[in-house]
C-alpha cells in the first residue's frame, strides 16, 4: 500500500505543478506582467516585442503541460473508484470532470490557434490577440474551481455522506 500512496502523491504533485505553470503563467501574464508592461512601456513595439517574446517562452512550458496534464489526469482517474466513465453524467463528480475535459480541449485549441498566428505588430492587433489568452485564463480558473468541486464531492462521496 505505501508505494501506490507514494506513486499516487507524486502524479498529484506532477498534476498540480503543470496545472500551476498553465493557469498561473496565463494568470501572471493577463493580469500582472501585461499591465505593467503597458504602464511601463507604453503600447509602443517595445511592449508588443516584450509580451510576444513572453508568450513564446510561456507557450514552451504549455506544450510540455497540455501532454503531461493529460497523462497524469489519466492515471489519477483510474485511480480514483468514483467515476463511472468518461464523458458521463452518471453523478456530480463524472458532470464535473466531463465539463471539465470539454473545457480543457476548448484551452488547448485556443493555445495552439494562438500559437500558428503571427506576431501583432500594430495595437489594435495586439489588443484582438490578447482576446483568446484572457478567455483561457477564464477558462482555466473555471476548471480550477471544477476540481475543487471535484474534491469536495468526491470527499463526501468517500465519506458515505
Amino acid at each position: 500500500m505505501p508505494i501506490q500512496l507514494y506513486v499516487r502523491t507524486l502524479v498529484t504533485f506532477i498534476h498540480d505543478l503543470l496545472t500551476a505553470v498553465w493557469i498561473g503563467g496565463l494568470f501572471m501574464i493577463n493580469l500582472t506582467l501585461m499591465p505593467a508592461a503597458r504602464k511601463a512601456l507604453g503600447n509602443e513595439p517595445e511592449m508588443l516585442n516584450l509580451m510576444e517574446k513572453v508568450k513564446q517562452n510561456h507557450r514552451r512550458f504549455i506544450y510540455v503541460a497540455i501532454p503531461g496534464l493529460l497523462i497524469t489526469g489519466m492515471f489519477l482517474g483510474r485511480s480514483n473508484t468514483i467515476p463511472k466513465g468518461l464523458l458521463s453524467f452518471h453523478n456530480p463528480y463524472d458532470t464535473a470532470m466531463t465539463i471539465k475535459l470539454v473545457l480543457l480541449v476548448l484551452m488547448t485549441i485556443i493555445a495552439i490557434i494562438r500559437s500558428r498566428r503571427s506576431p501583432q505588430s500594430d495595437k489594435e492587433n495586439a489588443r484582438k490577440a490578447a482576446i483568446p489568452m484572457l478567455a483561457n485564463l477564464v477558462l482555466g480558473l473555471i476548471v480550477l474551481l471544477l476540481s475543487g468541486y471535484m474534491d469536495s464531492v468526491a470527499g463526501i462521496i468517500m465519506a458515505g455522506k
